[in-house]
């Protein structure tokens, strides 16, 4: 049983740093209409940045926060740029094109990546107050791992005051439901649609950081992480942010307690056998509208 919850705690924790990433990949599903598959490439950008900023500034608490917002705050500004220079031209245009447009972002940001930081796998060092373990259920459960899970709550807070509770957050879920209605009552999309990006490209950012000191990062993190967003989004529905955190929570903690029974090869076979299920009760996906 201590062997079960503690797996259980490790996916919630996996959970968190999921739903960062699947969050931002559907609010710019649900406002621009566009299936984004460059987000893990922006996820994985966030983590390369945060590990070259922290040999500037730094690996101690104060320095650890420091590398991971500005590496947040550059992925989101590229991510504006990204939107402005390539996606607002393909907004009204086929899927295929706004996937090869998407999928062409992959590579292009895959082989910067390679270019600037090589291929050699990196790491930043642990923080100290995040250092060790906390005593529980007979062993350490590292203390780094309850605080993604901590960083995860206070993501979800905060995506639902920024979304029911601001301005930007109507003008959002305006988009949403009818973005044809948003312009007719002269609200500037398109600066509306920039920030919607950058907004999900931070979160992505700051999910890239957050993982560094805890595992090594190399070329490639971004096809597994964007396989995983896609799913979660899936199984809670395109659109819907309570989705993507129920969908970071199924997939998050199925996949770590089957490590219990399963070899770890066969993580990707449980993720999509939950997949599979959930589509053949729900179709649209537990929260997705029926469109």
């Amino acid at each position: 049983m201590n062997e079960f919850l503690l797996q259980l705690l490790s996916g919630i924790s996996a959970s968190a740093v999921l739903f960062l990433v699947a969050s931002g990949f559907t609010l710019v599903f649900g406002a621009l209409r566009i299936i984004n598959f460059a987000h893990g490439s922006i996820y994985m950008l966030g983590a390369f940045l945060a590990t070259s900023l922290s040999g500037f500034v730094g690996s101690g608490n104060v320095a650890f926060w420091i590398s991971a917002i500005l590496a947040g705050l550059s992925v989101a500004a590229l991510g504006a740029l990204i939107e402005i220079a390539c996606l607002r031209r393909i907004y009204h245009r086929d899927v295929a094109i706004q996937l090869l447009v998407t999928f062409g972002l992959v590579m292009i940001i895959g082989g910067l990546v390679r270019g600037i930081w090589g291929s050699a796998p990196r790491q930043t060092a642990m923080p100290p107050l995040l250092d060790g373990g906390v005593p529980m259920l007979g062993t350490y459960f590292p203390t780094y791992s309850l605080f993604l899970i901590g960083v995860g709550s206070a993501a979800v807070i905060v995506l639902w005051l920024v979304m029911y509770q601001t301005s930007l957050g109507r003008l959002i879920r305006g988009a949403v439901d009818d973005r044809q209605l948003l312009e007719m009552a002269g609200v500037n999309v398109p600066l509306l649609f920039t920030a919607v990006f950058a907004l999900g490209a931070f979160f992505a950012g700051i999910a890239g950081a957050l993982v560094t000191p805890q595992q090594t990062i190399s070329v490639g993190l971004d096809l597994d992480v964007i396989v995983k967003a896609v799913v979660v989004v899936v199984i809670g529905g395109l659109g819907s942010i309570g989705g993507a955190l129920v969908g970071s929570l199924m997939v998050g903690i199925a996949s770590s307690v089957a490590l219990i029974w399963l070899p770890p090869s066969w993580s990707l076979i449980v993720v999509f056998g939950l997949l599979v299920a959930v589509l053949a009760i729900s179709p649209q996906g537990l929260f997705g509208k029926v469109r």
